[in-house]
């Protein structure tokens, strides 16, 4: 029998956003860390908060970041973000570790404190404590240690960081988008302690002694005023392919009750040229669909470009993300586009809880719509002429 999957009945824009989350959410500073000049100024892609580098950028600027260009640090040069900074009791931290340097000593990545020999009142780092180095979170300040997150052996050269910093004193890290299990708990922090002090990058806030000083490379640098989702948190890691792109104006979603092929209503979205590019928008399935022994996934799109510029993914509940491509042969007019799922196993099949589409090509702006979601196994199949017919199976809305 064929299921339905979803018929896109959104009775208006809210309704719409709602069941597909849009990844939308400015970033509070964003250092891209392609700065190679010489002067000492460090550019804030949101142009809020500039920072300003103890030297000339060009003197620790590489070409061989993750994404463009990159920060190598020495162990002496820093750069200075201001004071009253991230002034957050939450918010989330993101970077690139290129090279986590050499560790014969400690060395702050980030930091926000005073000129003194004292834990950052905010910071990650990787420290010396009890004979090992580890990856540590400071969130308090003073004579209040750090707490150890990981063995810094479990850290590589290329990994990429997430931390989550709640308002009620706790946190949460990410290696590659998966969540740690930490060495001791995360809680405690206090993240808008003394927030007049200085916060820094490759330094523990304004201390001026030259000690502890972060000696690697670092990409990419993302400061939020909230925790990430799942969905944010995929985009800014990107598959371990990482992306300089904001979170914010990739793609608005609404619901349709025009260009439609059957029905009321067809999901609609627009992708925005450029910052679009591999941002994407889930739909929870709650509770989750069986797709065993279904062969297909069809729907139907109309888009305003031709081309391959858009994929549909499925994640099972095991952990697999089934993809597939969406080619648009003509623009404006109705299509319907065959998924071939006959080679996934039914194990990554039975229990889908989300659908994912993601921008693959954003060269131009793109306005998608979307209806009637439907999978099929072998021998059954659609008219030419019209909408899906219902077989049978679960609905889910």
């Amino acid at each position: 029998m064929a299921i339905t999957i979803d018929k896109f009945e959104y009775a208006n824009d809210g309704a719409a956003q709602a069941a597909w989350a849009v990844i939308d959410l400015p970033e509070l500073y964003h250092y891209k860390c392609n700065d190679n000049a010489a002067n000492t100024t460090v550019t804030d892609a949101t142009g809020t908060n500039n920072g300003t580098a103890s030297a000339n950028t060009s003197t620790f600027y590489t070409a061989s970041g993750k994404i463009g260009g990159a920060f190598d640090f020495d162990g002496t040069k820093y750069v200075n973000l201001g004071t009253s900074k991230f002034n957050t009791p939450k918010g989330a931290i993101c970077f690139w570790l290129v090279s986590k340097g050499t560790l014969n000593t400690s060395r702050w990545i980030l930091g926000r404190g005073p000129n003194l020999d004292v834990w950052a009142d905010l910071g990650m780092a990787f420290v010396s404590l009890s004979g090992s180095y580890y990856l540590a979170l400071s969130g308090v300040g003073g004579t209040t240690i750090a707490k150890k997150v990981v063995l810094a052996s479990s850290i590589n050269d290329g990994d990429h960081l997430i931390f989550n910093l709640f308002e009620d004193g706790t946190a949460q890290v990410y290696l590659n988008n998966s969540l740690i299990t930490p060495t001791e708990t995360l809680s405690g922090f206090d993240w808008d302690n003394d927030i007049t002090n200085q916060l820094s990058i490759a330094n523990a806030g304004a201390r001026a002694d030259g000690l502890y000083r972060f000696d690697g490379v670092i990409d990419d640098i993302r400061f939020y005023d909230t925790t990430l989702t799942a969905a944010q948190r995929a985009v800014v890691y990107n598959g371990g392919n990482g992306t300089e792109n904001s979170l914010t104006g990739g793609i608005v979603v609404s619901s349709e009750s025009s260009t439609k092929k059957e029905g009321s209503y067809s999901l609609k979205l627009v992708a925005a040229q450029t910052t679009s590019l591999n941002n994407y928008i889930t739909r929870t399935v709650s509770p989750t669909i069986n797709l065993t022994d279904q062969s297909s996934i069809k729907l139907w799109v109309y888009a305003s470009r031709i081309g391959t510029n858009l994929k549909i993914g499925f994640h099972d509940s095991g952990g697999t993300t089934t993809e597939g491509n969406i080619e648009i042969t003509s623009a404006n007019t109705w299509e319907e586009k065959t998924i071939d799922i006959s080679a996934v196993d039914n194990a990554n099949k039975d229990a889908i809880d989300s659908i994912i589409l993601t921008v693959t090509n954003a060269d131009a702006e793109n306005t998608v719509y979307i209806d009637s979601l439907f999978a099929y196994s072998d021998g059954e199949g659609t008219s030419a002429g019209g909408g899906f017919p219902i077989l049978g199976g679960s609905i889910v809305r």
